[in-house]
């Protein structure tokens, strides 16, 4: 019975340690993935986004067309675009 103890004892111990390491490493893996929204919104570029055709930054309107295709267009390339082909406002 003693015998027993012995190696039993000490073998649950190391069993114990390891998932503890286990846990903790993958508790610290998953915050590492987590960022903070504030950072992200301070990296984003204030002019806007890039027109579709004419890559100018600026306020975009998303318009599809009729093969589903989504574009951010400025005002100038919106009027230049309805003329050539049907745009449906996303």
């Amino acid at each position: 019975m003693n015998e027993l103890l012995i190696y039993i004892l000490p073998g649950a111990a190391v069993l114990a340690g390891c998932l503890f390491y286990v846990r903790r490493k993958r508790t610290r893996r998953h915050s590492e993935n987590v960022i903070s929204m504030n950072a992200v919104s301070k990296k984003r570029n204030k002019k806007g986004q890039a027109c579709s055709k004419c890559k100018q930054r600026g306020d975009l309107i998303f318009y599809a067309n009729d093969a589903g295709i989504v574009r951010g267009l400025c005002k100038d390339c919106r009027k230049k675009a309805e003329v050539h082909e049907e745009l449906y406002p996303v």
